[in-house]
């Protein structure tokens, strides 16, 4: 049996059950998503950490912080929180803050060790984002991970009871989002303790009272824009038997769990509907505790929330924050403001099938122009945008697209993509192939109602060869062998179904720690190798090299 406490919690921050004694318990932001730089250090000075030093500083006074990560000491006496990058402590009865780590570097997410004498948490001040232990203090701060030319991101991270080891949630390069990961606090490699598919990603690691037993919050998927419930479920992984269980099922999801020392009780936030709120559960007999309280963030500031239904009180803090920001970085550049001027963003560039003229849009106006210097001209008067043109195959008619914020598309030509408008509206996602309820449609030529072929499926990029009855898009197809996933040209019929792959890049494709990163940069370690298969009597030979050089496109789309 669960209850839930605290119906109209914003954020859910960190979670302290307290009984006679304090009970510290873990914490971290709501579905946080950090992002890591593209490329760790290379070359000789790789490893002396970020080259940069503060040139200004912004002085403040703030009463108030968002998304603050909180840990309590074991003791229950101080609160461990960050603040734009440094690390502050204050009593938990609140009062002036207490700087503990300042600088360029990004520092967050701090967690006290069990005998409350270190800290550990994750800072980008080696270049990239690593795992580092302080003392209490701040003092001595020394570096535990060090990924060296591996991208990666860690999350909240904890420790064990005994504490000797730090489990942390770590996506990487080859293993896509986070998984656990455990570590000597004395530094190593580091082991994986949960392999599983690329795409499930592990959050929050929390421990009880035994060692044995990691809880944590587990997903498909990194995260998307009006995600549908349930994302989050509580599950369990057994150190000595290496298998996870999953411990929830809950339609409002369940995450960021987190116990109390002695493993009797676990909390862990949820939704409904609109709201946020806590569950608190005595494990043993599912039953709900008697005067306790839960210390959280939540609307800029930390409380004290009874699990009794009585009024949250608030533990006040002031922050006088001395935030480090780098060098200025300022050009003078002339603005052009005569009658004519240069743009400087070219879109959706496409040639005539003879090759003699171009169109292409800037501005939001469609231009044709003949090659190779001629003067850009209007192809309309229309007061619309107007992208994706793309020419007849006789080369005598243009089709494309418009754009306008109170009617949305108006009109097309042959194939084309479309999604839901609040994809521009609500700044999803511009590129309506990997926008919300994106589809492929086809228009009459000569104008009429759209028919729809069916859902993108993360496909892009619809054209044509001499084969008029098969439609050819780019999408990432799945690799043999558990390998990853690559891009590949394939082809369908108008109504969406005899899907046929005929040119795949077996190239692996460098990856973000949270997701697919499609670069023209080769990575220095990737070869290239493409299979093909034409289709016997199309007139075309999709994976040749002619269908892959921009100066020569197949035919128009």
């Amino acid at each position: 049996m669960a209850y839930q406490v605290t119906p109209h919690l914003e954020r859910l921050m960190l979670l302290h059950c307290r009984r006679i004694a304090h009970l510290a318990l873990v914490s971290l932001a709501l579905d946080l998503t950090l992002c890591s730089p593209l490329l760790a250090q290379e070359g000789p000075d790789a490893g002396k950490g970020l080259p940069l030093e503060p040139a200004r500083w912004a002085n403040f006074t703030t009463s108030q912080g968002t998304w603050l990560s909180l840990d309590v000491s074991p003791d229950g006496q101080m609160i461990a929180f960050d603040l734009l990058g440094d690390l502050y402590t204050i009593p938990i009865e609140g009062g002036t803050a207490t700087r503990i780590t300042h600088g360029l570097e990004h520092d967050m997410q701090p967690r006290f060790s069990p005998d409350g004498e270190h800290i550990v948490f994750v800072s980008d001040r080696s270049g990239d984002d690593n795992l580092w232990v302080a003392g209490a203090d701040g003092s001595d701060p020394r570096q535990i991970t060090k990924d060296g030319g591996v991208v990666s991101t860690f999350l909240s991270p904890d420790w064990t009871p005994d504490g000797n080891y730090i489990v942390v949630a770590r996506g990487t390069l080859t293993g896509g989002n986070e998984k656990l990961w455990l570590y000597h606090k004395a530094g190593g490699v580091g082991i994986e303790l949960t392999p599983a598919p690329r795409g499930l990603r592990f959050q929050g690691p929390a421990f009880g009272a035994d060692e044995r037993y990691v809880w944590y919050a587990q997903r498909s998927g990194s995260w998307q824009y009006n995600s549908v419930f349930p994302q989050y479920q509580l599950g369990v992984y057994d150190r000595e038997t290496g298998t996870r269980t999953t411990m929830s099922s809950r339609y409002g999801s369940a995450f960021r769990p987190a116990l109390s020392p002695d493993g009797d009780w676990l909390t862990y936030g949820t939704r409904h509907d609109t709201e946020t709120g806590l569950v608190l559960r005595e494990l043993d007999t599912g039953e709900t505790p008697d005067s306790r309280e839960v210390v959280i963030s939540y609307g800029g500031g930390i409380w004290r929330v009874p699990i009794d239904g009585s009024d949250a009180t608030e533990i006040p803090f002031t922050v006088n924050a001395e935030v480090a920001v780098g060098p200025e970085v300022e050009f003078e550049y002339p603005i052009e403001d005569g009658p004519t001027f240069t743009a400087r963003q070219i879109r959706d560039a496409k040639p005539s099938p003879d090759g003699s003229r171009i169109a292409f849009s800037a501005l939001d106006r469609l231009y044709v122009m003949d090659l190779p210097d001629g003067t850009p001209q209007r192809l309309t008067s229309a007061n619309v945008g107007e992208f994706h043109p793309v020419w007849s195959p006789d080369g005598a008619s243009i089709a494309y697209v418009t754009w306008d914020d109170a009617e949305g598309h108006d009109g097309g030509r042959i194939v084309a993509m479309r999604a839901d408008a609040r994809n521009l509206h609500e700044s999803i996602d511009p590129f309506v192939g990997s926008g919300l309820g994106a589809e492929f449609v086809w228009f009459p030529s000569t104008g009429g109602e759209a028919t729809v072929i069916g859902p993108t499926a993360g496909r892009w990029g619809p054209h044509f060869t001499a084969d008029p009855d098969r439609i050819y898009t780019y999408g990432f197809v799945p690799a043999a062998d558990g390998q990853p996933a690559t891009v590949a040209l394939v082809s369908t019929r108008w109504d969406n179904t005899d899907l046929e792959q005929h040119l795949r890049v077996t190239w692996r494709l460098p990856l973000m720690a949270r997701g697919w990163e499609v670069s023209c940069r080769p990575h220095p370690t990737s070869s290239y190798r493409a299979t093909s298969s034409a289709r016997r009597g199309s007139g075309a030979r999709p994976g040749s090299a002619r269908a892959a050089r921009p100066s020569s496109p197949p035919t128009s789309s």
